[in-house]
């Protein structure tokens, strides 16, 4: 006799319910890492041909942008979290889109400052 729980599953739904979310993480990481594996056996070959040409990155304007999304990200959470008690959590989930929104937009505008007029 199958014996069921007190959520009205059986044991074998439960078992299964159970297996998708580790299921869902192995998937994940083999993505993961084939993607990276891929990426890397391309620029060996580029490298190989002769027409690999490295990255040069910003770092200053990494970190700019970086910064103004969580400095206005934690701006907005501190925001609603003092307002918690007016108008609730909801604010939440416009809040936080609009503060990473306005911290890119304002580092498009200051970016040419940050990387010393370069484009």
């Amino acid at each position: 006799m199958i014996k069921e729980s007190s959520v009205g599953l059986s044991e074998a739904s439960q078992v299964i319910l159970s297996l998708v979310p580790m299921l869902g993480v192995l998937f994940g990481a083999f993505l993961f890492f084939s993607l990276f594996y891929f990426y890397h056996k391309q620029k060996l070959l580029m490298i190989e041909k002769g027409i690999y040409r490295p990255v040069k990155l910003n770092w200053n304007l990494i970190f700019f942008v970086s910064g103004f999304i969580i400095g206005l990200s934690g701006l907005a959470i501190t925001l609603v979290f003092t307002l918690n008690g007016f108008l609730g959590l909801e604010l939440l989930g416009g809040g936080i889109p609009l503060a990473v929104g306005l911290a890119i937009f304002l580092s498009y505008l200051f970016s040419k400052q940050v990387s010393g007029g370069r484009q």
